[in-house]
């Protein structure tokens, strides 16, 4: 413990002893670094930030990712690498040279790339900044713009098949009038036919009637006929029975009556056989026409039956070329939900760009002058107190000598 406390005061004495040549050669290192640091060109950061191009993507599950055009990473190891460099030089007339490096990173948690580069010349720095922006933009921009035509060729593609679909549908809407049309005129057959077949029945009732009437007629005819032939009979016996019998005047008269009444009623008989053929020719005539008739209805009804299944099948056309029209519209209504979401998906490309435009650091980054004073001090200070202790514990050697 003493041994420490006399190694301290020896120090402290060393110190003391030698402080004007500590504090002198001190002074020196400090003045000769400020001086050299003012001598120095002053210079400033200059700094943006960019935003690579990007574009999202729509996951399985609907949501839409965020992907970059390309990683913010090799975009900084590009301009790092001096990619850009000589196209900067050249566009702005500088020697390679001159021009300063340029640092780029990728800040972390974000897709932003900060460039910076340290200059004497601001206004030169921000205008190295902006040209690399161009190049960099150029580059990545040429990258989403293949994007962008892709989605507008999908787009139009999408909307020229709409116009191709509404046009089929169109087409389909005309086809459907065009059958609706024939429909209404099988419907107008059909009503022809039952009005004809109504008719048609009406005249088989009113030849039925005719026919009935003339069955009557024909059955007063045969009663009308049996009893003129029972009379001819009893008139002809009578007639025979006069013959046989004496003849004088009397007999003779009589004779010449039953001859003039078995003429008469043999006309009369003629005549009603004659309206009895008659008769059952009109019914032969009728029951031919009430035949025919029946088979007109018969005709009527089948082209009916047939109008009708003709309908049937138009109808169900019509109700394919509905469905047809609906599902096509279907379609439609998924194509035009798929136009928005390409155009929702465009509208979400953002171009590369500055969210912060170069601007300078607010004092100069180098030299840092404050900095060099107080390294000089401290360097100076440590140095050569360590150089007063050698001299001073060299000393008694070479006295001893």
């Amino acid at each position: 413990m003493d041994e420490d406390r006399n190694n301290l005061r020896d120090y402290v004495r060393v110190i003391w002893k030698r402080k004007w040549l500590i504090i002198i050669t001190t002074f020196f290192c400090v003045a000769v670094t400020a001086a050299l640091s003012s001598a120095l060109p002053r210079k400033w950061e200059v700094d943006c930030i960019l935003k690579p191009s990007k574009f999202f993507i729509q996951s399985e599950t609907g949501e839409f990712k965020e992907i970059t055009v390309v990683n913010p990473q090799q975009i900084s190891v590009l301009i790092n690498n001096e990619t850009y460099r000589k196209s900067i030089a050249d566009e702005l007339g500088f020697v390679l040279k001159k021009v300063p490096a340029i640092q780029a990173r990728e800040l972390k948690g974000t897709h932003l790339i900060r460039i910076s580069l340290r200059t004497s010349d601001i206004d030169e720095g921000k205008s190295i900044l902006l040209s690399l922006f161009k190049y960099v933009r150029r580059d990545l921009d040429s990258k989403i713009e293949m994007e962008v035509k892709g989605l507008e060729n999908l787009i139009e593609n999408n909307k020229n098949f709409i116009q191709q679909k509404e046009l089929s549908i169109t087409d389909k809407l005309n086809e459907i009038k065009v059958i609706q049309n024939e429909n209404k005129l099988n419907k107008i057959d059909i009503g022809k036919n039952e009005r004809d077949e109504l008719e048609k029945r009406q005249e088989i009732i009113s030849v039925e009637n005719l026919l009935k009437i003339s069955q009557k007629r024909e059955e007063s005819l045969l009663s009308e006929l049996n009893e003129v032939r029972q009379r001819i009979k009893v008139i002809e016996e009578q007639h025979m029975k006069a013959l046989s019998e004496e003849k004088n005047e009397e007999s003779a008269l009589s004779l010449l009556l039953y001859s003039n009444v078995i003429q008469q009623n043999m006309q009369y008989y003629n005549t009603l056989d004659k309206e009895l053929v008659t008769e059952r020719i009109n019914q032969e005539n009728w029951r031919l026409s009430i035949k025919m008739k029946e088979g007109e209805i018969k005709n009527l009804q089948d082209q009916t039956a047939r109008t009708k299944t003709k309908m049937d099948t138009l109808n169900t056309h019509i109700s394919d070329k509905k469905n047809e029209i609906e599902k096509i519209k279907n379609d439609i209504r998924n194509i035009r939900n798929s136009i928005v979401l390409l155009e929702e998906r465009k509208s979400r490309i953002d171009y590369t760009k500055l969210v912060k435009q170069p601007t300078s650091s607010l004092v100069p980054v180098s030299p840092k002058r404050k900095l060099n004073v107080l390294i000089a001090f401290v360097l100076g200070i440590t140095v050569f107190t360590l150089f007063a202790f050698i001299l001073e514990y060299t000393k008694p050697q070479n006295t001893v000598e």
